[in-house]
C-alpha cells in the first residue's frame, strides 16, 4: 500500500527471458509480508531443467589394414615382427596385465607390418580428378 494514497500499486516485477517463459509457472505478490516499505514480497514457482552436457567421444584406436593380408611378403614381415616383439616383451605374473601386453604387442606389430586402415569410403575427388579438375579450371 502506498503510504500517502493508501492504494496498492504493483511495484515489483520479475524479469525473465522469453525462452524461459515456459518454465515460469506462477508468480504472486505477498502483500501480507511486512517488509517496512511499499514493496511487496514476490513468490515465483519455476520449473528448471538442467542443461545437457555432451561428452566428446575419445579418439578410436587405429585399425590395421586387413586388406593387405593377402600379400605374402607382408605376412612374413608380420610374423618376424611379432616373434621379435614377443621375445622382447616383459610379461607380468598377473594374467590381466600379461593379456594387455600381448594384445598391445600384436596390435603394434600388425600396424607396423600392414599399415593403418584408410577411410571406408573412397575419396570421390581423387577417384574422379581427371573429370572434375578440368571442369573447375575452365570456370
Amino acid at each position: 500500500m502506498h503510504p500517502r494514497s493508501r492504494r496498492w500499486h504493483q511495484l515489483d516485477h520479475v524479469i525473465i527471458r522469453r525462452c524461459q517463459l515456459r518454465g515460469f509457472k506462477e508468480c504472486r505478490s505477498m502483500h501480507s509480508a511486512d517488509c517496512g516499505t511499499d514493496h511487496a514480497l514476490l513468490r515465483c514457482k519455476l520449473q528448471i531443467t538442467p542443461k545437457k552436457f555432451y561428452e566428446t567421444r575419445p579418439k578410436p584406436l587405429p585399425f590395421a589394414d586387413v586388406s593387405s593380408t593377402r600379400d605374402s611378403l607382408r605376412n612374413q614381415r608380420f610374423q618376424q615382427l611379432l616373434s621379435s616383439n614377443l621375445d622382447s616383451a616383459n610379461f607380468s605374473a598377473d594374467p590381466n596385465v600379461a593379456w594387455c601386453t600381448t594384445c598391445g604387442v600384436i596390435m603394434s606389430s600388425a600396424l607396423e607390418a600392414y599399415g593403418h586402415r584408410s577411410k571406408a569410403q573412397p575419396g570421390w575427388l581423387r577417384d574422379n580428378a581427371d573429370l572434375l579438375l578440368p571442369a573447375v579450371a575452365a570456370k
